[in-house]
């Protein structure tokens, strides 16, 4: 692999402009080729799918829980996907309820969005609202027992070129809105909050490295 990440940085001011963004001085690369070390098809594939599943379960009605626990564990473990969660999602499902645990996972419904974007999905992500109602129709009907397949046999992994671009500007815009978090005026560019640019990052960065999705850094 050889990246032009000149290049791929101009590009990122280029979309930041057009938002009304200026990139901040000094914002240094987020990765460099050296340090690429992109996960393979089926480990985005599955990772997409344990956290639709873990979200399926966080933003169950509380009436419905543990019911909504007992049949997403069940059809997780039929998908071979119960090795998958990652220690935060796995507290999900040990819970006695989900109070308090959309607040938890608000932002990961933007990390999913960011991967379904990855895995060809949805075409662009917006960087000016947040995922659309519909994204979630993509998935299979736990509920009805809808068998991964489909879904993974329509996914197909983006560039690691591509990718790398995409990040590069999430970051960018993740390191302004974070420097640029405590002026007012910042909500006339800014429609989407702080917490949804770092969640769309955290699964960009998480394609490209090493690092598991729990330890993703998201350093500004």
């Amino acid at each position: 692999m050889s990246f032009n990440f000149e290049l791929i940085r101009l590009e990122t001011a280029h979309r930041c402009a057009k938002l009304g963004i200026t990139i901040p001085v000094g914002v240094p690369p987020i990765i460099c080729e050296t340090e690429i070390v992109p996960k393979t098809e089926i480990r985005v594939k599955k990772r997409a799918l344990a956290l639709f599943c873990a979200l399926a379960v966080v933003f169950e009605p509380k009436s419905t829980f543990k019911d909504a626990v007992t049949e997403v564990t069940s059809w997780a473990t039929t998908h071979n996907l119960s090795s998958e969660f990652s220690d935060h999602e796995a507290i999900v499902f040990k819970a006695k309820n989900n109070v308090g645990l959309a607040d938890k996972f608000w932002g990961e419904q933007e990390s999913l969005y960011a991967l379904g974007w990855s895995l060809g999905l949805v075409n662009h992500i917006d960087p000016t609202d947040y995922l659309p109602d519909v994204f979630g129709n993509i998935f299979p009907d736990i509920s009805k027992s809808e068998s991964s397949d489909s879904f993974i046999n329509q996914c197909e992994l983006r560039s690691v070129e591509i990718i790398s671009a995409e990040l590069d500007f999430w970051y960018c815009f993740h390191w302004w809105a974070v420097e640029n978090r405590n002026v007012t005026a910042i909500r006339k560019v800014q429609k989407l909050s702080t917490i949804a640019i770092k969640a769309r990052r955290k699964s960009l960065e998480w394609l490209l490295t090493a690092q598991e999705w729990d330890e993703v850094a998201l350093d500004t």
